[in-house]
């Protein structure tokens, strides 16, 4: 594909040079070398970019801001990431974005193990 790219970059302004032949040569399909070359196409990494809900830089704000509450002892739940998301991508993203979100971003976040309530603390009440 490269190769038959480079050649039609090379007789760019050639009326006598059509996309047809030199698909023929490299054995391509015509269309696929026609979209790629008229820059219709992304690769599978653009692509995976381009259909994420939030932008790289969004996304470790996103984990700065889990990491804060969690510091000040309040671990937002998934149902408030999710609201957050929303709100920063303009759209709306769902449950099962939040826990690929979290799974991706497992080695930012620590496990905290909580204690059941001390019956003591609970009388006083």
């Amino acid at each position: 594909m490269e190769k038959a790219l480079e050649d039609l970059e090379l007789h760019k302004g050639e009326a006598e040079y059509p996309i047809r032949k030199t698909a023929e040569r490299y054995g391509l399909s015509r269309a696929t070398l026609q979209r790629k070359y008229n820059q219709e196409t992304r690769t599978n990494a653009e692509e995976a970019e381009y259909q994420k809900n939030l932008t790289t830089q969004q996304e470790e704000e996103l984990v700065t801001y889990i990491q804060d509450l969690t510091s000040k002892g309040l671990p937002p739940t998934r149902s408030m990431l999710q609201n957050y998301a929303c709100v920063v991508a303009k759209k709306e993203v769902g449950m099962s974005w939040v826990s690929r979100f979290l799974d991706c971003n497992k080695d930012n976040f620590l496990p905290k193990w909580t204690t059941g309530l001390d019956s003591n603390c609970f009388r006083a009440d």
